[in-house]
Parts: C-alpha cells; sequence; structure tokens
C-alpha cells in the first residue's frame, strides 16, 4: 500500500468554453514531459467558462520547473492556470468517499445553507460540491462510515421536517429495484374515487379515501367498503376511468431512466388491475401488483377477486422482486404518498415520501414535496 502522505501538484485549469479540450490537451501533454503520476482528473463549466482539476504525484524537486512552464502555457493558450503544491493526505484505510445530493428544481439558500451547516457539525470534509442540469445539488464528501451514518440520520430529519428530498449515497455501482404506488404517486387520481361518480357516491367514497391514505380508518376495511358502494357500475366505467388518468410529472423520465440504468421498476397498488394494467404495459414496468374488481357481463359486483393488496402486501412484493432478481434490500427504493405505504418504505432500502400525508413522512428516508418524479433519479446517483 501507498504511504499515507505524498507530495502533490494541484493544476487548476480555467478556459473559455471552446478553449476547454485544447487547454487540458496541452497541460496533459505538459505533465507527460515530466513524466508525472495523475491521481485525479476533474472538468465541469460554468456559464461559458470550463474548469479543470488535475492532480498529480509529483517531487518537491520539479515544482519550480513545472510552475514555470505551465506560466508559459497560459500566455500562449491565453488561458488562466494555477497551481498549488503540497503534502496530500489519502487516509484510505479510514475514511470513504460518499455523495450527498439534494434534489430540486427550486433550490432555496437556506435549505442549500442547513445541509453544509449539518455537514459542518460533523466536521466532514467536502471534496467537491456542484450543481447540475438535473436539478440538484451534489456535494462529495470524505468521511468515516461512522460519520457518514450520522449524517444520513441528520439529514433524514431534516428532509422529513422541512420536505427538502436529500440522500446520501456511497455506493452508485448497484442495480436497484424501484417500487412504487400508484394512485396519487404514479398517477394524479385516486382510481377508485373516479370509479365513485359512476356510482353516484363520489362524495362518500372521496372522505373514506381520504381518511384511509390519512392512516385514521384500517385500508383493508375501508377498501371493501368503498368497493361495496360501486355495486351495478357498468364494466365500460372502467375503460373510461383510465381515458382521465393523468401521469405524474417526471414518471416517464424515471422510468427511461432506471431502466438505462439496468435497474427494475415495479407498481404496487390499492386500486385495480381492471383499469391500470394497460397503461403500466405502455409505460414498460416490469412488475405489477393490485387488487382485481369482480365483474359480470351485468357490471361490478361490488367486491373483489383474490388476496387484498395491503400494507402488508406491498411491504411482501418488494421482498418478493427484490429475491427474483438478487437485488439485496439496501438497494431497493419504495415511493408513495399514504399510509398504506408505511409497512414498504419501512422495508426498503431507501424509502420516499412522496408529495404525502404526514404518517407516511414519519418513517420516509427522504420527502419529495416537488410533484416531479423525475427528481428521484438524482437522488439514486442517476
Amino acid at each position: 500500500m501507498e504511504s499515507s502522505s505524498l507530495y502533490t501538484g494541484l493544476i487548476m485549469v480555467l478556459a473559455p468554453k471552446g478553449k476547454s479540450s485544447s487547454a487540458l490537451s496541452s497541460v496533459a501533454k505538459l505533465l507527460g514531459e515530466f513524466q508525472l503520476e495523475v491521481i485525479s482528473v476533474e472538468s465541469f463549466r460554468i456559464k461559458d467558462r470550463s474548469v479543470g482539476t488535475i492532480l498529480v504525484k509529483i517531487s518537491p524537486d520539479h515544482t519550480e520547473a513545472l510552475d514555470e512552464d505551465l506560466n508559459k502555457l497560459a500566455a500562449s493558450e491565453e488561458i488562466d492556470i494555477a497551481t498549488e503544491f503540497g503534502a496530500y493526505s489519502r487516509e484510505e484505510a479510514t475514511t470513504s468517499s460518499a455523495k450527498i445530493i439534494i434534489a430540486s428544481r427550486h433550490l432555496k439558500s437556506s435549505q442549500f445553507s442547513s445541509v453544509i451547516a449539518e455537514i459542518s457539525q460533523l466536521s466532514i470534509a467536502i471534496s467537491r460540491l456542484q450543481s447540475t442540469e438535473s436539478h440538484s445539488c451534489v456535494i462529495s464528501i470524505d468521511a468515516t462510515g461512522d460519520e457518514i451514518k450520522a449524517l444520513r440520520t441528520s439529514l433524514s430529519l431534516y428532509s422529513r421536517s422541512e420536505g427538502v428530498a436529500i440522500s446520501v449515497l456511497e455506493r452508485l455501482s448497484d442495480r436497484r429495484l424501484i417500487l412504487l404506488d400508484m394512485d396519487s404517486t404514479v398517477i394524479n387520481e385516486e382510481v377508485i374515487d373516479q370509479l365513485a361518480i359512476y356510482a353516484g357516491v363520489a362524495e362518500q367514497v372521496s372522505k373514506i379515501t381520504a381518511s384511509a391514505m390519512r392512516g385514521e380508518i384500517d385500508f383493508t376495511s375501508a377498501l371493501s367498503q368503498r368497493v361495496s358502494m360501486l355495486r351495478g357500475v357498468a364494466n365500460s366505467a372502467l375503460e373510461q376511468v383510465r381515458s382521465v388518468l393523468t401521469l405524474t410529472p417526471g414518471l416517464v423520465e424515471l422510468i427511461q431512466g432506471a431502466h438505462a440504468c439496468g435497474h427494475v421498476v415495479a407498481v404496487v397498488s390499492g386500486g385495480f388491475h381492471n383499469v391500470i394494467d394497460p397503461l403500466l404495459k405502455d409505460l414498460g414496468v416490469d412488475y405489477i401488483l393490485a387488487n382485481t374488481l369482480q365483474t359480470t357481463e351485468a357490471g361490478l359486483t361490488g367486491e373483489l377477486t383474490g388476496p387484498i393488496v395491503n400494507a402488508e402486501r406491498k411491504a411482501e412484493f418488494l421482498r418478493e422482486i427484490s429475491q427474483k432478481h438478487e437485488i439485496s434490500l439496501a438497494a431497493t427504493v419504495a415511493i408513495g404518498d399514504g399510509a398504506n405505504d408505511r409497512e414498504m418504505l419501512k422495508v426498503a432500502g431507501t424509502g420516499i415520501a412522496f408529495c404525502a400525508k404526514p404518517s407516511l413522512k414519519e418513517v420516509a428516508d427522504i420527502v419529495l414535496d416537488e410533484r416531479d418524479l423525475s427528481l428521484v433519479l438524482p437522488l439514486l446517483g442517476m
């Protein structure tokens, strides 16, 4: 193993956007002439300027010559180059890297400063900070395992209290299972409330739905009660309801982005296969679990067929798919909005309360109050 302390040179290159590639190429060629070992390279853009940093291993005897040649290069290329030489401590045996991701389309300075304050309180070193085009702020840190665990706990509490979506990621390469609730998460509506319109009991059903979502009444009994009120509704209402359902903003981007990274996407619902299956299959969802409304030629019977998908069944479904694909529970993500999603969020490695009721936020790791599911992508490092 290398020594924990090296003598290094940090070269910072600032160039106009059109010169960024040629500037880094010229600097890299010069470093090659000195036969220096490159430790790390980073490059990013701010407006019309490109910023590149190169960290190299160097002998103290060569710093003056390198600095002189870099100054000549900066003058000839009409770019800015700054250097910093000194000892560099790796501390590889005790620290590891992690990323803190704040996802928001409208990040407030007060929210940003609060997150930085949480990091500062634990005396954790920030190695890089950047804003990305995916509407997220990424803060790279070097910390011990215990420090990362403590930071994850404190930021989770802050996320719940302020509704700011924050994640702490150590490993980005794991294959993930992303399990979403359907009503008011994948779509903007509650399917059973829409069906109740055709039964003429919209107000009664809507009240029961709201109470069940808040966790005030048992979901299973509330579902049975509401389904019984749909007795006699024509089968054609199922297609009519499906036609008025609207997808939550960012859903398509989330599914496509997850699949592009090789992840599994599933939907679990206290709603009904009869309505949602065609919609979800068109979106390319890998697995769907929901209740099934019993029908006859005369219409809905007011009963369900098969076991009821309640909170416990949702959590069980998450376990089943993760085992099937050999995905650890730590790499699973559950996203929901109501009390019926509590169990699956508690079982998942990462539980996201999406525009959720207070009872669900209590058990969530991340609270996302912006109605845009594409913000889940940066939270998961995608």
